[in-house]
């Protein structure tokens, strides 16, 4: 149980965070320039914070490397795919608090 309590807590930071969901979010829109330096550069990270951040998610097996680009692993399919849903469920949570009478239209279901 501890190992899910780390791994909530993991990605709750918002340097982890970020990095899962661009990974994530690339990899969902078919795009493949997911190399270090394209991720390091679009986090506006140094190449040491970098290297730090991404070994972590590949030490929580969360991410891979294949022909010099990452990949999320079929966990960190999984975890990204679950920080989308929490997304998708405050933004409704904050359309529902604005009394607005149209919400159903302008919510969109997808992830």
């Amino acid at each position: 149980m501890s190992s899910k309590v780390t791994l909530l807590q993991l990605l709750s930071k918002p340097e982890y965070y970020d990095l899962i969901v661009m990974v994530g979010d690339h990899l969902s829109n078919n795009e493949v320039n997911l190399t270090p330096d394209y991720l390091r550069k679009n986090l506006n990270l140094t190449k040491r914070e970098f290297n730090s951040r991404i070994e972590v998610l590949m030490s929580y097996e969360l991410v891979d490397m294949v022909n010099n680009q990452y990949i999320l692993t079929t966990i960190g399919n999984d975890a990204y795919d679950s920080l989308r849903i929490i997304d998708n469920a405050i933004k409704m949570k904050e359309n529902f608090d604005t009394n607005n009478k149209d919400i159903l239209d302008d919510i969109s279901f997808q992830y």
